[in-house]
């Protein structure tokens, strides 16, 4: 799927997920967008990278656990 194809779904039903997936999936495809537009293969390569890891990255937990209790809700 291309990036446009994928906004117009994560718009579609952004509305029922966590904030935190959310998020990450926000920025997982503006960082995809950004990799469609490099003009050479070693951009894309790196901003593609940075998309997959931003799909995985979370934000620090603001409970005073020490786990992903936060993300689970």
């Amino acid at each position: 799927m291309q990036f446009q194809a994928l906004k117009q779904r994560h718009r579609q039903e952004r509305e029922t997920q966590h904030p935190n997936l959310r998020l990450r999936v926000h920025r997982a495809l503006s960082w995809l967008d950004r990799a469609e537009q490099a003009d050479d293969l070693d951009g894309r390569f790196i901003f593609l990278w940075i998309a997959f890891n931003a799909a995985y990255a979370t934000e620090p937990c603001s409970c005073s656990f020490s786990c992903k209790v936060c993300d689970e809700v």
